[in-house]
């Protein structure tokens, strides 16, 4: 309802819903940016998400990790429950900077001072909700959270698309420690193109690779 607005998810690897509430389908087995302050010298936050390279079986249970960057601190790494900060593990609760991180039940919660907070499950899915404060601001994966869905997929480049791997594809970080990532091809075999192979849930959902929902 409405206070799903400023609220931005992925779950299941391949599965993303922007802050304005555009799905979009999208294979990729690289690292991303999911959410990222663009309107600031030096971002407020980064959040990357790091999908499994080599996953097998269904993708709802492939591992993914994340990291987040925050001004005049180290990376924060998330992989399951655990946190760490320049390769030394944080036990929690534990207050970084201007953040505070915390267990709380089966999801690992990270509040802002300034308006950004988060929530992992610890294998795949991430909530990230964004105060008033921020409307227009992000960049990446989640879009540019301006209450309108439909220019949400710009790419890196500001190039408006409505390719969800032209725009996913544009936003791939590349890490020094790994080999280079392969793009997702533009017209990868989505759940959508053939309905034989969706269930009745599916079906009712997804016409195509990318809609607005209207809540």
């Amino acid at each position: 309802g409405q206070d799903r607005d400023g609220i931005c998810r992925s779950w299941g690897q391949h599965h993303f819903e922007t802050f304005d509430g555009i799905y979009f389908y999208f294979p990729g087995t690289c690292s991303y940016i999911l959410a990222q302050d663009c309107h600031s010298a030096t971002p407020e936050y980064t959040v990357w998400i790091h999908n499994s390279r080599a996953c097998e079986g269904n993708v709802y249970s492939c591992p993914r990790a994340l990291s987040l960057f925050f001004p005049n601190e180290e990376e924060i790494h998330i992989s399951g429950y655990q946190v760490h900060q320049g390769g030394r593990r944080l036990s929690l609760p534990q207050t970084v900077g201007g953040v505070f991180i915390e267990r709380l039940a089966d999801y690992l919660l990270v509040k802002s001072v300034f308006g950004f907070s988060l929530a992992w499950d610890g294998g795949s899915g991430v909530y990230l909700k964004m105060s008033e404060e921020h409307q227009g601001t992000p960049c990446g994966l989640c879009g540019n959270f301006n209450h309108i869905a439909g220019d949400d997929l710009n790419t890196a480049r500001g190039i408006r698309t409505d390719e969800p791997a032209l725009f996913a594809n544009s936003w791939t970080v590349d890490l020094p420690h790994e080999r280079a990532c392969p793009s997702v091809d533009l017209d990868f075999n989505g759940p959508c193109r053939s309905e034989s192979d969706m269930d009745v849930r599916t079906i009712k959902k997804c016409s195509c690779s990318v809609f607005a929902f209207s809540l």
